[in-house]
């Protein structure tokens, strides 16, 4: 009996369960939340003939949050867009290589985007930058969503190179 069967997870089980359940839930409250404040912007406007000053500015850093949110649990699906013309002709030991080079390649973009992200929200918000919209929302904080979402699709890129490179090591022996 495997250690997920059982409910024992080592930290490296609990990773691969844990990043595309969080990035799920991300993108999963993200779509709710944005859908709730179109639709009251829509109605107070159209209907009560007031606007909701934050709805369209914050469904906007919504977005943001379902995409890097999706991202990773997209990954994790298999669900992304491949190079499929080049990979779909090579061998097919040589496009699990191709396959997990790509996934490295991303990861160090992803790694890149994770810590950029995360240095400029944490600048604006030691500085206080806020947005250009009447809220004055301070600009950081949003910016925090899409470091986390690079993070997830980081990890998840993680856990795919370890998938493709122990099926290599470990399919030919």
């Amino acid at each position: 009996m495997s250690g997920i069967s059982r409910g024992v997870y080592t930290l490296g089980q609990g990773i691969i369960i844990v990043v595309p359940r969080l990035s799920y839930i991300i993108g999963e409250m993200g779509v709710y939340l944005v859908t709730g404040l179109v639709v009251a912007e829509l109605i107070t406007r159209h209907v009560l003939g007031f606007s909701i000053p934050f709805a369209i500015e914050y469904s906007e850093y919504l977005v943001v949050g379902v995409g890097a949110g999706g991202a990773a649990y997209t990954l994790s699906r298999g669900g992304h867009v491949k190079v499929d013309l080049i990979s779909n002709n090579l061998p097919e030991k040589l496009r699990h290589w191709f396959v997990l080079m790509s996934f490295v390649v991303g990861s160090i973009f992803s790694m890149i985007l994770t810590f950029g992200t995360f240095k400029m929200a944490f600048h604006n918000i030691r500085t206080g930058a806020v947005v250009m919209y009447p809220t004055k929302t301070l600009l950081g904080y949003p910016q925090l969503i899409l470091g986390v979402g690079f993070l997830l699709l980081t990890l998840q890129l993680f856990i795919e190179i370890v998938r493709k490179a122990r099926f290599l090591f470990l399919s030919h022996k």
